[in-house]
């Protein structure tokens, strides 16, 4: 027969048992969340690096756009010039 002592030591044995289950649980649930939250953080920082790439090279496009165009413009300008100057310098052309 068991005494109350030895009654008491197998409820105590059982609390701390459970709470060292609880504990583990806990802290298997706190790295769960922690590994969540990393890959959450991970994403959103490739997907800001990935908008950054392409407003780069959006911007990137648009600046060559904007050179092409003003070369476009300073061959026909000089096109111009040259026509003028072989006219001018040209015998028999008025």
């Amino acid at each position: 027969m068991l005494t109350m002592l030895s009654v008491l030591m197998l409820q105590y044995k059982h609390a701390v048992y459970v709470q060292t289950c609880k504990l583990f649980a806990d802290l298997e649930r706190l790295r769960q969340e922690r590994e969540t939250k990393d890959a959450h953080e991970k994403l959103v920082c490739l997907q800001l690096t990935l908008s950054m790439v392409l407003v780069c090279s959006i911007l990137t496009c648009q600046v060559l756009h904007v050179i092409f165009n003003s070369a476009k413009c300073l061959l026909f300008v000089c096109s111009a010039i040259l026509q003028e100057c072989q006219m001018r310098h040209m015998p028999g052309v008025s």
